[in-house]
């Protein structure tokens, strides 16, 4: 019976991750009142316990949201700024550009005068000639804060959610002040310092930068040398997992220290000592966990491997084998109480669904031998973990299984008892400590070069669903997965077979004839267009930094989701890098059968294509023609930048789409000039994200549009749309949206024959969450004494344009 209370109490937690918006804790508080009334009563009592534990979770999500939602900078304080005190957390970033680190803020002091706002923990960046800093230091800095915000794309990455989970109330940079200053060095003991000092003694190791950079991370948790290149040929093999310190490791950690715990156990034991050699290995075990865990700066991946590991040392010190599942519930609910979000990551899906196979796979049945064991249970967990890979990746990599057979003993015997072994030694013995990190960082070092050797292999052999990833696959997917646990003698395990065979062979369900979708990537533009059979991106958005860019962060995991597997066409209307940035990312992930440029630069190779006025071609139907650039402008010999972005007309029966890149005022003049606009669309993506040198009332009153995207930052600098472009819009009657407040923006036509007004779907509206609830807007405009203001539906705030 408690074990029911448990996993409902944890399934009313975990459904928070859906909620649009937080209910007031009256209701679950009443119905909590109203199960526990109803437990009276002998009837019913068993639905009344599972109600009870749903309501208390719902309670308990509802509290625990209430309280991170009061720590965050309220939306009208974004951009403001503040004198902050605080202690550094975890281990500072540091790179060719600035420094980036975590405050947790002990005083706030606004520089107006005003109430400074209740922050907890602060996500900033220290930009120019920055001073040394070092974990559990004390700082006073001047900052400048924003209200924690992430991008809003369809199966994309949750940035603003991942914050939220982390308890950041906000982000921002430091400002150039003399009041910077440190206050205090860091205290002893101080865990992240000690990870710190470890950190920069493996760095000065004789070992190549690769197995360094994973040795780092295998040791104490510290990614940040991890290169791009090196973080993709993991991807494809399918060992992002054991390039930090996960619960594999933790587990194994704590396997040592059950084996020298119980040897030491049955030593006292020998010598007369009355304590169980099980206990005392248990406690080892536990310790070796727990201090493997801090040297990971205690992160939720590594907390959750740590109570996990927790409940399974107390159900087996109370020789309870029988219940290993309950110890699973318990798990589940220790982690629902500490962190309600945590479903939001793929580690908690794939760390769970790996525990709960192996649970079946070594449960109650006839054993086999050890080797067949193993091996069927590594297979059976690929298996089972397969639906959450699908689902937050968009692609299974098919030799997955196999690579993982020789890369796990390789990691976990190879590598990281040296790794832990250099940490045990190192506060008395650090020459020691280096020589078993040389070990290990030489084993990563050709652990790489490996990956390196298969890249090209395992990166072709990928499985994308054609119909996309929802729940369609997924759950199919994760059914086949349970029926390779059923007992053999049901006969279940064939029907595995034949659900994965049809979702092989599985054909797209149907497409619209044209979806164009304008995606959120901030300041910059990245649209995708698709037809049934065929996909043309054009642009590439912004690299944000040299481990993220738009291209493989944004437009990838779109594609994959979408279930495109191929690229037919990509299209850079110009070189602008927030046109243009995300293309070496996009390129890692998809190679597009055509390239085209606005401008063809010197040694871009011979597959690279120039826009040239009256391109065309026809996709399903569906007509594609570029309408510039075309030669010079009068009186100059050499477009500018802007000036030769593509511009791009798509027709679909009645409906049009006009994609412009950059362009401005003169180019608007020009394809005026040459009649080489229709009379009007059905779509415009407005010209330089709505800036004031484009969009002229002539090109405006041309087209009249009846739908219109910005595609812009939020609160940017830039000011883009200017509040006179947007009025000019609005003068026509065109339905205006900006990726700012909407996210992601699709438009789709169902039929070449159809009502040439489109389908629109937007990421933030359609699918808001309570931690983004004041980041959306309602579809209305307003004007007020001449400047735009658009109305927050679920947050009384007035994000005004000025």
């Amino acid at each position: 019976m408690p074990y029911r209370l448990l996993l409902a109490f944890a399934l009313g937690s975990y459904s928070s991750v859906l909620w649009p918006a937080l209910p007031p804790l009256v209701v679950p508080g009443v119905a909590l009142l109203l199960c526990a009334t109803a437990l009276c009563w002998r009837r019913g009592r068993t639905v009344a316990l599972i109600l009870l534990g749903v309501s208390a979770g719902v309670f308990w999500a509802t509290l625990w949201g209430q309280a991170r939602l009061a720590a965050q900078l309220p939306s009208e304080l974004d951009k403001t700024e503040y004198r902050v005190e605080g202690t550094v957390v975890g281990l500072p970033n540091r790179d060719a550009r600035h420094l980036r680190f975590e405050l947790a803020v002990s005083r706030v002091e606004s520089l107006t005068g005003a109430a400074p706002p209740s922050l907890r923990r602060l996500r900033l960046g220290w930009y120019g000639d920055v001073p040394e800093m070092t974990p559990g230091e004390t700082w006073q800095l001047v900052v400048r804060l924003r209200r924690p915000r992430g991008f809003a794309n369809p199966d994309g990455f949750d940035y603003a959610g991942w914050l939220f989970a982390r308890g950041i109330s906000a982000t921002g940079y430091v400002r150039d002040s003399v009041a910077n200053q440190r206050l205090r060095a860091a205290s002893f003991p101080a865990m992240d310092a000690w990870r710190g000092r470890v950190a920069a003694r493996i760095e000065n190791l004789p070992v190549p930068d690769a197995g360094r950079a994973l040795l780092r991370a295998f040791t104490v948790g510290d990614d940040r040398g991890i290169t791009v290149a090196m973080w993709e040929r993991m991807r494809v093999a399918g060992v992002v997992h054991l390039a930090v310190i996960s619960g594999l490791h933790i587990a194994l950690a704590a396997g040592f220290g059950m084996f020298l715990g119980t040897l030491g156990g049955r030593l006292a034991v020998a010598l007369g000592a009355s304590w169980p050699a099980r206990h005392v290995g248990a406690l080892a075990a536990w310790a070796a966990g727990g201090m493997y865990t801090l040297m990971a700066g205690f992160g939720l991946a590594t907390l959750r491997a740590f109570i996990m590991l927790t409940v399974f040392l107390a159900v087996l010190l109370l020789r309870r084998h029988r219940i290993l599942f309950a110890g699973f519930i318990w798990a589940l609910a220790a982690i629902a109480v500490l962190e309600p979000l945590a479903p939001l990551a793929a580690g908690f899906w794939l760390s769970f669904g790996a525990v709960a196979v192996l649970l079946a796979w070594f449960g109650p049945r006839p054993r086999r031998s050890r080797t067949r064991d193993l091996v069927g249970a590594q297979l059976v967990v690929s298996l089972g973990t397969a639906a959450g890979l699908l689902g937050f990746f968009g692609k299974l990599p098919l030799l997955a299984p196999l690579i993982n057979l020789l890369a796990i003993p390789w990691v976990e015997i190879l590598t990281v008892p040296f790794c832990l072994a250099g940490v045990a030694v190192f506060p008395f013995a650090p020459v020691v400590a280096d020589w078993c990190w040389w070990i290990a960082g030489w084993s990563l070092q050709w652990f790489d070069a490996a990956l390196a050797a298969i890249a090209g292999v395992a990166g072709h052999a990928n499985w994308i669903p054609a119909g996309g990833t929802d729940w369609r696959q997924v759950l199919p997917l994760a059914l086949a997965g349970l029926l390779m646990l059923a007992p053999r003698g049901l006969g279940l395990r064939y029907l595995s077979g034949i659900l994965l065979t049809a979702l092989a062979l599985a054909g797209p369900g149907p497409r619209p004839a044209l979806r164009v979708t304008v995606l959120d990537v901030g300041q910059g533009l990245a649209v995708v267009v698709e037809t049934p059979a065929h996909v043309m991106v054009y642009d590439t958005g912004a690299a944000f930094s040299d481990r993220f860019d738009a291209g493989d962060g944004i437009i990838a995991p779109y594609l994959r989701a979408q279930g495109r597997s191929r690229l037919d066409l990509l299209m850079v209307s110009h070189s602008d890098a927030d046109h243009s940035g995300g293309e070496a990312g996009l390129l890692r992930n998809f190679r597009p059968a055509r390239l085209l440029r606005g401008l063809v630069l010197e040694g871009a190779g011979p597959e690279t294509e120039g826009c040239q006025r009256d391109q065309h071609w026809q996709w399903d139907g569906v007509d594609f023609r570029v309408l510039h650039p075309e030669g010079a402008m009068p009186g100059q010999s050499v477009l500018r930048d802007n000036a030769r972005s593509c511009v791009v007309l798509i027709e679909v029966g009645p409906a049009r789409v006009l994609l412009t890149g950059d362009i401005e005022s003169d180019v608007e003049a020009l394809l005026l000039a040459d009649a080489a606009l229709p009379g009007s669309i059905e779509l415009l993506i407005a010209p330089h994200h709505g800036s004031k040198t484009s969009s002229s009332p002539p090109f405006v009153n041309r087209l009249r549009p009846a739908h219109v995207v910005y595609s812009a930052g939020y609160r940017h600098h830039f000011g883009h749309p200017h509040p006179r472009v947007v009025a000019r819009y609005q003068v026509v009657g065109a339905r205006d949206w900006n990726t700012a407040f909407d996210g992601a923006l699709s438009f789709s036509w169902e039929q070449k024959g159809m009502d040439p007004l489109p389908r629109v779907e937007s990421a933030r509206r359609d699918r808001s969450r309570y931690w983004e609830r004041d980041l959306g807007r309602g579809v209305s405009m307003l004007r007020r004494s001449g400047i735009t203001c658009r109305t927050m539906v679920y947050f009384e705030d007035m994000a005004c344009s000025n």
